[in-house]
């Protein structure tokens, strides 16, 4: 825009100098000069006027920089206070109504076919835990069935049972499952069957006596 309006006064220059040029009378000459002076005056006071609209848009622009920079900062406090709002609602619940938590504490292992093998877990007092022994499917032994048990005081439970003779040599798994107020949870543990350890027999020997 400032381009243009210098190129309007060079317009206008020109134009007085033509008519300067032609002669024209010492009246007409004043008033083009008054004219060129206003119109001067005008295209002055509009280069002030774009002149305080830039600076306004500048400062409207580095406002907006500003306000974006603090709206990505607030939004990452915002994130941060979210995550530590979640934190300590899961805190809170957990200590009205913690989760059900079972850990196995003992597993005999490993065992041979015949051996008996003992199984503890602990978890919330009362809840009651099933047990599940797999086997392969290729396995011709059958799983034993265990009953349920319900957990002491101590949030113990026990299971014990005998080792099939015929139970190839292997690891197994045993799931348990304890489940308690309405909530259940599950942890499984393995056991590994090893091969009977085979008996060698003594052989009796002879002494044999020559007679010379």
């Amino acid at each position: 825009m400032v381009r243009r309006l210098g190129v309007l006064l060079c317009v206008v220059g020109l134009l007085a100098f033509a008519v300067g040029c032609g002669g024209p009378s010492e009246q007409s000459f004043t008033e083009l000069s008054d004219r060129v002076a206003a119109l001067a005056k005008q295209v002055t006071d509009m280069q002030t006027a774009v002149t305080g609209l830039q600076t306004k848009v500048d400062a409207a622009s580095q406002a907006a920089t500003s306000a974006k920079t603090e709206a990505t900062n607030q939004g990452a406090s915002v994130k941060q206070l979210t995550t530590k709002l979640s934190a300590l609602e899961t805190t809170l619940q957990n200590f009205i109504d913690p989760p059900l938590v079972l850990e196995v504490t003992t597993l005999t292992s490993p065992v041979q076919p015949g051996d008996k093998v003992e199984l503890a877990a602990k978890t919330r007092a009362g809840a009651r835990c099933a047990i599940a022994i797999t086997y392969p499917a290729e396995t011709k032994v059958k799983a034993p069935k265990m009953k349920d048990e319900v957990a002491d005081k101590n949030g113990k439970a026990e299971w014990s049972w005998k080792v099939d003779k015929k139970l190839p040599a292997g690891t197994y798994t045993v799931k348990i499952t304890a489940t308690v107020g309405g909530k259940t949870t599950t942890q499984s543990a393995t056991f590994t069957v090893t091969a009977p350890e085979k008996k060698v027999e003594k052989t009796k020997t002879t002494d044999t006596k020559t007679n010379g």
